[in-house]
């Protein structure tokens, strides 16, 4: 059935935003990476999962392939095998219910101006083994399309919605400053004076557009 040679994923709490490999033996790289996962659910389980197509190729693949190297899966799974809410398909809430639905990541991005596939998944083993920056960079590129800036990506935004409809979480689940913090502007003054709010969010002024980059305010 084949093997693992890497898994791409980016970690929105980073602070650069890049994309990270597990790269190596099978086993070593699927052990690191449930080690990862684990991690990201504790000890207080927010993090959660997006991908495209992931509940149909991706999760039950690296669930089969660790079966097949002997490493314990950590619960991501309901009692009647479906996958657990935090690991959310973008397919599925693109079709809206409409099973017959068509359309690959590359279609969706195209109509919706996110870019194109730089390649196909059926090439990518080959790849890898001759060429193995450029196998990263179309991974790096298919989790750019999935992972784009939340507001200014028409469909992150409209999987941020649906993400909070469906689960009461994610960026539309928390006021938009994150980070708050008291403190004097000298040591003379008997009590806090001073009071900080950080947004993982920048524009020009209060309640306009968001950047296009990524940004924080601190004010």
């Amino acid at each position: 059935m084949g093997r693992v040679l890497v898994i791409g994923l980016i970690d929105t709490e980073s602070l650069d935003g890049k994309p990270q490999y597990f790269e190596g033996d099978e086993k070593t790289l699927l052990t690191d990476f449930w080690k990862f996962y684990t991690a990201s659910r504790s000890p207080n389980p927010l993090a959660d999962w997006i991908g495209f197509n992931s509940a149909s190729f991706d999760w039950p693949f690296i669930v089969k392939r660790s079966y097949a190297n002997g490493i314990k899966v950590p619960h991501l799974m309901t009692t009647r095998g479906y996958l657990c809410e935090w690991l959310i398909d973008l397919r599925p809430l693109w079709n809206l219910g409409d099973r017959q639905a068509t359309g690959t990541l590359g279609d969706i991005a195209r109509l919706l101006g996110l870019g194109e596939k730089s390649g196909s998944g059926a090439d990518f083993a080959g790849l890898y083994a001759t060429d193995r920056e450029k196998a990263l960079a179309y991974l790096a590129n298919d989790l750019t399309i999935t992972m784009n800036e939340w507001v200014n990506n028409p469909l992150r935004r409209y999987a941020m919605g649906a993400w909070y409809l469906a689960t009461g979480r994610g960026p539309m689940g928390f006021q938009t400053p994150q980070l708050c913090a008291f403190t004097r502007s000298d040591a003379a003054q008997p009590l806090p004076n001073l009071q900080y709010h950080v947004s993982p969010a920048s524009a020009d002024y209060f309640g306009g557009p968001l950047h296009a980059w990524p940004g924080l305010s601190c004010g």
